[in-house]
């Protein structure tokens, strides 16, 4: 992407919904010219689950955090466990912020994210993207 003095807009939406499992896949691929990630909500229908992320996905070596999501988070109305927010969780405290202090993720070009849990099958990721 060349180098410019005027604003970068979001040319693109994206939403993904993952079905994460306990092997390592890929849940989200940035745009040509790199991607944004504001939200990544993680909901658990089994047992409570570590959730690694991986940037690029291709190895333990690229492991770039963990975190615990409860059982039960966002499976059933009225309950106590809400939607797990990935990016504000104080286990992975490196997100840097934008200027209303949200957490955020850039991804470069065409690079990518994968999951994995510490169970077979339960946890469920809702990203919420901007490609540039």
């Amino acid at each position: 992407m060349a180098v410019t003095a005027t604003p970068i807009f979001p040319q693109a939406i994206a939403t993904v919904v993952v079905a994460v499992t306990s092997s390592v896949a890929t849940g989200f691929t940035a745009g040509a010219n790199g991607s944004k990630i504001t939200a990544i909500g993680a909901s658990n229908s089994g047992a409570i689950s570590d959730l690694q992320i991986f940037y690029n996905g291709t190895a333990a070596a690229n492991q770039i955090g963990i975190v615990s999501v409860p059982a039960g988070a966002g499976v059933t109305a009225g309950s106590a466990v809400p939607t797990y927010d990935v990016l504000r969780s104080a286990q992975v405290p490196f997100f840097s912020y934008d200027s209303f202090g949200n957490r955020q993720m850039f991804v470069a070009p065409t690079n990518t994210l994968a999951f994995k849990t510490s169970i077979a099958s339960g946890v469920n990721l809702y990203i919420e993207a901007a490609s540039f």
